[in-house]
């Protein structure tokens, strides 16, 4: 490439391609190519290509070259600089400056001097110095004088800005670091709310303020906006090279919040970061810094030898100890070299402050889903009563004793016995072994069966009667449930007997005697089989055996046991669809798990008889119940019940209304207990709070809960729960602009929905995916989707559908590269028509009124934008047609919005109407409609249509008071 305007073509194509290595390297090459030419002005504007490139390649150490290149060009000759080179000389200097300070080579006096060369420069251009202060306040920062830094942080955001200032989302985003750094979060969030709200943004805001945000929310305990900040901002950063730093907020925020896990997928997602690679040294060291903050909770958790993914590394993966080594090295070694260089300790001083920061939050929920397994997420029964008993008798003792209270801890504490490794007596060997498979007894039954024997095994040996025949019932039990009924049956009235018999002769306890009893009790559920649906074959005698079971307990004085066998006949009259029955027989069984003082047990009751009201639609009594459940037991409740009742409250909240915060926090923490243990229920969980944050349009966050239920939605949802998800997934996406990805997700939903007997979700789902494809640009294929979605409508009798989809199709006949105006128009009347000609008895009337009138101002703005010279197949009849039929049009809409009170709308299409008499040449008309319509819209008090009205009457030519 040769010809200088084939070269300008090129750099026209580069600076619209996204940045990268890519893109950096074609700009050095129309470098070399430009230079080649001999056109100077061509240089120019390929050496600022290439500093663009490089500056948001991550890569600003390279900028310096080319800079310095054409500031030599702009002494040697300004009159090759256009003004757009001009501008971006001066604009360059800030860069080069600031840039040079994450350049270790660079001397500090280098810098000294180029700071003042762009003082001199931007005053001789005529600028002022608000940018210099912002480089002379980040300079004296960078090197840790403080004082000389508040006095140009000062004179930074006193300073009038010009045309040479960061944009306002950026010097925020700069305001906000240093009064984080002297300690004021709360002003910092203040300074940065413009930008976490929206209202500023560019190319890298609100990116890098959401990561900056998340530990001054955090500290100031605002957890709900730290957990948005990193929903919304994660998504913005992940992958992107120029922004390592921000990803590296977002490993630290994980860190210190209890998401360990979390931080180490992110980790994982990067772990090709953790290899120089010539990038920016300023965000390097920030990745490091966040990812060192991670390594060392997840060696404080005790998992320094858990394997870590490191590409482009000597080895595939390393150890989280000699990861975090080789991290801490290199953060110590970068942090050296700038002291040497700054003639200060400040850079490695912020590293070291940052390194020591403490767990802010024991635990914050934030909706992602984690697959790692680690430790931290481990079940909490795993832990026995506080008090650390001493020596193996105490031990013993106190596993007897949880044993006893039927606490969660008992398992774990025989563990602990056993642990000692010593020879312990053949009686604690027998409960060992009982315990043992007790914990796994929910797995495998043949493998309960033969534990359960084992043990029977070892009390027999041990001289225990009682506890043998009590693991005999179990092991029938299991041989029942494996389906083995000729081996169970006997074995339990074998139990049976044996245990009246020990009973009789006064070696068998009353809890071991009731226990058996539970267990032939049981078996009669079991043997009813599925067929059943758990209902005893002979419920008579069932009820009757339980109820003295439950008597016997009290006259035993033993509420655990009469707990249970309440709970047998829950399970009975569930089975037998006897519904009406169950919630006093759960209250009983609450009531006797709270006698016994085992919370624990009541909790599932509670659980049960909260789901059971919310199945019913007594919406507060399920929360009453719920929210009991949630206090029974603590921290002693296995993680994946506590995980259901905050599904279960989260969905409640949900139906009740008005509790958007409740519902989200308890969704997100049921999601991640449920993780790898219930997915389905996480990812259900996940949709919960997604369409909290959809329905309040936080659509990043809905976005990002509901990306991690995706898969497990698909795997083992219904295809209800697949079209649920995949919609409001790309509704979400939708609503923060990748539309692209928004019309996949409803395309999917829509395939999915296509199937189904009624059409009118699949009509919804195309209609929606058209309206996204749209929006991306893709033309042909939203109007092949809109005119799908027609097609269903209409087979559905649903005119409103089907207007709606023939005027979105009229529009994009006008958006296609050959605009076809008649086309347009012809189906804009095709609309009306149909409209007039349907059957309000089959359709909402006031909803076919509404879309009547709105096809009529619909009309009236396609014919305000029909062009006046267009090619003669479209030409109307005459040059005044569209003006004629549009006025009409929109008297016709601001009459039936009138009437059906649609103010605002009827008075957008008295302005359309007022403007199509301006046209057609009666200004006398139009400026008398607009001045009645003000006055009207004055009486009400309607401000804003007061202005729009003088805002027209401007542009009229006259003003509100003319007359």
């Amino acid at each position: 490439m040769t010809d200088r305007a084939e070269i300008a073509e090129a750099l026209d194509e580069n600076e619209q391609a996204p940045y990268g290595p890519v893109r950096s390297a074609r700009a050095q090459h129309l470098v070399d190519l430009a230079s080649e030419s001999g056109d100077r002005p061509l240089l120019i504007r390929a050496l600022q290509e290439l500093i663009t490139a490089h500056e948001f390649d991550g890569q600003s150490e390279k900028i310096l070259v080319p800079f310095a290149r054409v500031l030599r060009m702009w002494d040697e000759d300004p009159s090759d600089f256009d003004e757009r080179a001009v501008y971006g000389l001066h604009w360059h200097f800030k860069w080069v400056t600031t840039g040079m300070l994450w350049q270790p080579n660079v001397p500090m006096e280098s810098i000294r001097q180029w700071l003042g060369e762009m003082e001199t420069r931007y005053r001789q251009a005529g600028y002022g110095m608000h940018a210099v202060h912002l480089c002379q306040f980040t300079v004296a920062n960078h090197v840790g004088d403080k004082a000389t830094a508040q006095r140009a942080f000062d004179d930074w955001t006193s300073s009038a800005r010009d045309q040479m200032a960061d944009c306002p989302a950026c010097e925020l985003g700069d305001k906000g670091d240093w009064l984080v750094e002297t300690g004021r979060d709360r002003e910092a969030l203040d300074a940065w709310q413009p930008v976490l709200d929206g209202r500023l943004r560019c190319a890298e805001e609100p990116h890098r303020v959401l990561g900056k945000s998340l530990l001054p929310l955090v500290r100031l305990g605002r957890l709900d906006e730290a957990r948005a900040s990193h929903l919304r901002g994660y998504r913005l950063v992940r992958g992107n090279p120029n922004l390592r730093g921000s990803v590296g907020y977002h490993l630290e925020f994980a860190a210190l919040t209890g998401n360990e896990p979390l931080g180490l997928e992110m980790l994982a997602q990067h772990a090709g970061w953790l290899t120089p690679d010539g990038e920016d040294m300023g965000g390097r060291l920030q990745f490091l810094e966040g990812a060192a903050v991670l390594l060392r909770r997840l060696r404080a958790l005790g998992h320094a030898d858990l394997p870590i993914s490191t590409p482009r590394a000597a080895t595939p993966t390393t150890t989280v100890d000699q990861l975090l080594a080789a991290v801490e090295d290199e953060i110590q070694q970068i942090g050296q070299r700038f002291d040497a260089r700054n003639g200060s300790t400040a850079v490695s001083g912020r590293s070291r402050a940052r390194l020591d920061r403490a767990p802010l939050v024991g635990s914050l929920a934030l909706g992602a889903k984690v697959s790692t397994p680690i430790a931290a997420r481990g079940n909490p029964q795993a832990a026995a009563p506080a008090g650390e008993p001493r020596g193996l008798d105490d031990l013993i003792t106190r596993a007897r004793e949880l044993t006893e209270r039927h606490h969660p801890g008992a398992h774990a504490a025989w563990q602990r016995v056993a642990a000692t490794g010593t020879s312990l007596p053949a009686g604690v060997q027998a409960r060992i072994a009982e315990h043992r498979v007790l914990a796994e007894s929910g797995h495998d039954p043949a493998d309960a069966r033969d534990g359960f024997l084992g043990a029977a095994a070892a009390y027999e040996a041990a001289g225990e009667p009682d506890g043998a025949v009590v693991n005999r019932a179990r092991a029938a039990l299991a041989a029942l449930r494996a389906g083995d009924a000729a081996t169970g049956d006997g074995e339990m009235a074998a139990a049976l007997r044996e245990v009246t018999q020990l009973r009789a002769a006064g070696r068998a306890a009353d809890t071991d005697y009731l226990l058996v009893r539970l267990c032939v009790a049981s078996a009669a559920l079991v043997t009813a089989g599925p067929a059943a649906a758990g209902a005893p074959q002979a419920p008579a005698a069932f009820e009757a055996d339980v109820r003295e079971i439950v008597a016997l307990a009290g006259e035993y004085g033993l509420p655990y046991r009469a707990g249970a066998a309440w709970m047998l006949l829950v399970q009975s009259a569930a089975g037998a669809g006897e519904h009406e029955r169950v919630p006093d027989l759960l209250d009983s069984a609450v009531r006797e798990y709270l006698a016994a003082d085992v919370p624990w047990e009541a909790a599932m009751a509670l659980t049960m008889r909260g789901d059971l009201a919310a199945r019913q639609g007594d919406l507060a009594t399920a929360e009453r119940y719920l929210r009991d459940a949630e206090r029974c037991g603590g921290e002693l409740l296995d993680p994946g019940l506590v995980g259901h009742i905050e599904s279960l409250l989260a969905e409640v909240y949900l139906r009740q209304g008005g509790h958007d915060a409740e519902t989200v926090e308890y969704a997100l923490r049921a999601a991640a207990r449920l993780d790898g243990r219930a997915p389905f229920d996480a990812a259900r969980a996940r949709l919960v709070a997604g369409m909290v944050f959809h329905r309040g349009g936080r659509h990043a966050e809905a976005a990002g809960v509901l990306e991690a239920a995706l898969d497990d939605i698909d795997e083992h949802g219904d295809d209800e729960d697949r079209v649920q998800v995949q919609r409001l997934y790309g509704l979400s996406l939708a609503g923060l602009g990748e539309y692209r990805e928004s019309a996949r997700a409803l395309l999917r939903a829509a395939g999915i929905a296509a199937g189904w007997p009624d059409q009118t979700t699949h009509a919804l789902l195309a209609h929606d995916a058209a309206g996204s494809l749209e929006r991306a640009g893709l033309i042909d294929e939203a109007e092949r989707a809109y005119a799908r979605a027609g097609l269903l409508w209409r087979d559905l009798h649903r005119t409103g559908g089907w207007v709606r989809s023939t005027r979105a199709r009229a529009w994009l006949a006008v958006r296609h590269d050959e605009p076809d105006w008649a086309a347009a128009r012809a189906l804009m009347e095709q609309a009306a028509a149909d409209l007039d000609q349907a059957d309000a008895t089959d359709e909402d009337a006031d909803e076919l009124e509404y879309q009547r009138w709105e096809t009529q101002v619909q009309l009236a703005d396609l014919c305000r934008e029909w062009p006046r010279s267009e090619p003669a197949q479209n030409q109307p009849a005459t040059p005044d047609e569209p003006a004629v039929l549009g006025l009409s049009a929109a008297e016709a809409a601001a009459n039936g919005f009138a009437g059906i009170g649609e103010g605002q709308r009827a008075a957008r299409a008295q302005l359309v109407a007022a403007e199509f008499e301006a046209r057609l040449g009666r200004p006398r008309e139009s400026l008398a409609r607009v001045l009645r319509l003000r006055e009207q819209c004055d009486q009400r008090g309607d401000t804003e249509l007061v202005n729009r009205c003088d805002q027209y009457l401007k542009w009229l030519g006259t003003s509100s008071t003319a007359d």
